[in-house]
This record gives structure tokens, C-alpha cells and sequence, in this order.
């Protein structure tokens, strides 16, 4: 037995539990991701984890990071939601490890609380031995390890064995229901484009084979735009190139932006797509190969 990373999964469990309980005291809903709930289902003996990781309505973000605060259990960094990951805050655990609070599952778009309602039907109570902490059934685990591995991408070593040995050991019940919560998350592509790792002969759609391939942002909205009729083309081409005002904001990772920030706010945008277009353009045609 490895007595070190034993104390570092002890640890980990204990901060699992007292965060878990914290936010169940505060009424914020909440499921612990990943971490035990992958290692004690998939492996034997359980492999070692690093972080705990706690999905939670994006509306509850800033009560959550208030509660684990004032508890003492979590402090906030100096990064912001989406600084770290698209989907996430990290907070450091005054027992020295870190507490990530996601919004969404990875690579799939903030959208409000849309990936809570989807999942929260999906919850089960999991006992670490020094507590019970709720974590997602296993249709709901099989997707988030999917888009886990689909996230690091196929060199990443440990995200892409769970996947494989989730794809071996679940039933295709679960997987069909894993599919289900994707397509309710409007994911049903990046389920896809995460199974191809698994499947290498798996028929994907152009979007899913983008993801697979790690394609800049830029490609998804060429891909739209193709994808498009030709009476939408104008309106998606203007949502392309001149976002809402909410959207613009949302992007950097502000709650509003005055005339002058926005304006400055495009031409950043603008001078990002100009540098990416050429690699877009060629994902976009490798992908429809």
C-alpha cells in the first residue's frame, strides 16, 4: 500500500465531505464529480485522485464560494469563473488541496443552469468512509468522464483509461442514457466526438470531428455558418462578428460592458479571428473530409 497517496485520498474525502456538507447547510445544491465517484467504480484497487471537484447551479456560484469561504473550509484566488477553465472556479482548501467549483461539465458551454436541471435528476449518495457526499448516477458519470477525456484530448493518459474502461465495463443501457442527458444539454456531438476516441471507426458529426481535433473556437462558427440555410446566413454572419452586448460581457468575464468597452471588447475579438481564421478554415476542412 502507497501510505502517502492513502493520506492524500483521506485528506481529499474529508474536504469532500465537510465542503458537501457546508453547501447541504446552506441549501445550495450540489454533486461531488470525478474523483472517488470514478476511482472507486472503475478500478481495484481505487487509483489516486489530486482535487475535489463540485458541480453547482451557475446561480449559486457566488453563495457557494461565500459559504466555503466563511467556513473556512475554501479561500477564492485571485482568478474568476472562466479564467482557469471555461466551466470553473478553483479555490484553495485550508487543508492544502483544491476545490474546484464547476458550472458546466468541460467543453460544454456555460448555459445558466441548464447542466444542473439536466443532471440533478441523476443524483445518488456515495459513502467515503468518513461521510456520505452525493455524486451522479453512472449514466451521469459515464458522460462527464466522455467529456473529460474528450476535454485533454486523446494523448491525455489517465482521462482517456477511464473513459476505455467505462466504455468496457458499463452496460449500453447507460450509455444510451448518457447520450439522453447530452442531447438534453444540446451535447449530443461532443458525446460523440468523445467516443470516437474509444471508437476509432465511430460516424461522427463535422462538429464532433472539430472537437476531437482540438479546433480553434473560430472553426465552430465557419462550421455554423456553412451548416446554415441561406436566409439564416445574414443574421449568423452579423451574431458571428458583432455579439450581443450580454455576450461580449459574458466573455470578458464581466457583468456589463459601456459603449467604449464594448467597442474595444470587438476589436479584441476581431484581431483573434483574423489570427486563428487561416487554422479554422483548414480544421474545418479537414473535418469534412
Amino acid at each position: 500500500m502507497d501510505l502517502h497517496a492513502e493520506a492524500q485520498r483521506l485528506v481529499l474525502d474529508l474536504v469532500a465531505v465537510e465542503c458537501s456538507a457546508a453547501l447541504s447547510g446552506a441549501d445550495i445544491p450540489h454533486v461531488l464529480l470525478k474523483g472517488p465517484s470514478t476511482s472507486l467504480w472503475l478500478y481495484d484497487p481505487p487509483r489516486p485522485y489530486r482535487d475535489v471537484d463540485l458541480l453547482i447551479p451557475l446561480s449559486k456560484l457566488d453563495q457557494a464560494v461565500r459559504v466555503l469561504s466563511e467556513s473556512g473550509l475554501a479561500e477564492p484566488g485571485a482568478g474568476r469563473l472562466g479564467e482557469e477553465a471555461p466551466h470553473s472556479l478553483l479555490l484553495r482548501s485550508s487543508r492544502g488541496c483544491e476545490v474546484d467549483l464547476h458550472v458546466s461539465l468541460p467543453t460544454v458551454p456555460v448555459d445558466g443552469d441548464r447542466p444542473w436541471e439536466v443532471l440533478s435528476g441523476h443524483v445518488e449518495q456515495l459513502d467515503l468512509g468518513v461521510g456520505c457526499v452525493p455524486v451522479l448516477d453512472e449514466a451521469g458519470r459515464c458522460l462527464v468522464i466522455a467529456l473529460h477525456a474528450l476535454n485533454n484530448g486523446p494523448d491525455s493518459a489517465q482521462p482517456v483509461e477511464d473513459l476505455r474502461l467505462a466504455w468496457a465495463q458499463c452496460p449500453s443501457e447507460r450509455w444510451v442514457r448518457a447520450a439522453e442527458l447530452a442531447e438534453a444539454m444540446e451535447a449530443a456531438d461532443l458525446l460523440e466526438a468523445a467516443l470516437s476516441i474509444v471508437e476509432s471507426d465511430r460516424e461522427v458529426s463535422r462538429r464532433a470531428r472539430l472537437y476531437a481535433m482540438s479546433a480553434p473556437p473560430e472553426a465552430f462558427g465557419i462550421a455554423r455558418l456553412l451548416a446554415a440555410r441561406r436566409r439564416e446566413l445574414p443574421g449568423m454572419v452579423w451574431r458571428e462578428f458583432l455579439p450581443s452586448a450580454g455576450f461580449m460581457a459574458h466573455a470578458e468575464h464581466v457583468t456589463s460592458l459601456n459603449r467604449r468597452a464594448l467597442i474595444a471588447a470587438h476589436v479584441r475579438r476581431w484581431r483573434r479571428l483574423t489570427r486563428q481564421l487561416f487554422a479554422a478554415v483548414r480544421a474545418v476542412r479537414t473535418a469534412r473530409r
